[in-house]
């Protein structure tokens, strides 16, 4: 089996692998999963069933985009037409597999999620309600009206203040929310979540998403080392060790988000720690094989 061949199918069965089972357990379950202990503590003391909400929404939402994405890295791969396209989807993944981590993977009580899922919600309909403040007005207020239930929940139960350090004065805006210490990360920040293992660094994590994003703007100067102009046109070549690189990135990100959300809703069973280890374990035997 070619390099490329069983690239592609590694790719697509870890896109499929989360894509096919995106229940959590039953709130029955014995013991009683992590998400359903936190479900009551939220209807208990914020009275209100919109955080669980928010952190299911939003952690699957980004988890299936972080997967289809991997899946159109596969597709460009297949078709042999990469040229520089798949450092823009690797990043994308790692943007979305960072908020994932951010929230699930949150260290300490039911309230941590909270908070995180509610600034991520807030951040994000504050940026796409941007997008129709002068082509649809009604749609912008309802997004405004949503931001707000928002953040009266969070000051319901949290003091909201401004982050000093962010330089704006729209207290509208949810980037300068700071909420008992917690704002919404930067992307590199995001990247070390997306990436966090006893064997990452936080600061190799950060160089990762920074390397991608150099390689995802338009730089005519980068593209040009995989292009030779030929009478016939432009030929691009692309190293396999290129493409192993970038799938890589991709891959760990996306395993770890499964691992992240497989522990928050899944109370991540060993048939499923299992069948993550055997793919990336399947890339590294052909990574090595180059």
């Amino acid at each position: 089996m070619s390099y490329t061949t069983e690239l592609v199918q590694i790719l697509d069965d870890s896109s499929d692998f989360v894509l096919s089972d995106f229940q959590p357990i039953p709130a029955d379950s014995n013991p009683t999963p992590l998400w359903e202990l936190d479900r009551q503590a939220m209807l208990s003391e914020v009275e209100s069933d919109l955080p669980p909400q928010w952190i299911y929404s939003t952690t699957s939402h980004y988890l299936s985009e972080a997967a289809l994405q991997l899946k159109a890295m596969s597709a460009l791969i297949r078709q042999e037409v990469v040229h520089y396209s798949l450092p823009v989807l690797a990043r994308a993944i790692v943007e979305r597999v960072g908020v994932v981590c951010w929230i699930l993977d949150a260290p300490g009580s039911w309230e941590l999620r909270f908070r995180r899922s509610g600034l991520a919600g807030a951040v994000s309909n504050f940026h796409y309600a941007n997008l129709y403040r002068t082509s649809d007005p009604p749609a912008c207020k309802r997004l405004k009206t949503q931001r707000l239930e928002i953040r009266n929940l969070l000051e319901h139960h949290f003091a909201v203040r401004l982050d000093v350090e962010f330089q704006t004065t729209y207290v509208g805006d949810p980037d300068a929310w700071k909420v008992l210490g917690d704002v919404f990360p930067t992307f590199r920040s995001l990247a070390a979540e997306a990436f966090k293992s006893p064997d990452i660094e936080p600061s190799l994590a950060k160089y990762v998403y920074d390397f991608l994003t150099a390689h995802s703007h338009p730089t005519i100067h980068a593209g040009l080392e995989f292009v030779e102009i030929l009478p016939s046109g432009l030929q691009y070549k692309v190293e396999y060790e290129d493409v192993d690189r970038v799938t890589r990135f991709a891959l760990v990100a996306l395993l770890n988000g499964i691992r992240c959300w497989d522990g928050y809703f899944h109370e991540n069973p060993p048939r499923r720690i299992s069948d993550r280890e055997v793919l990336f374990d399947r890339f590294e035997l052909l990574s090595n094989s180059l």
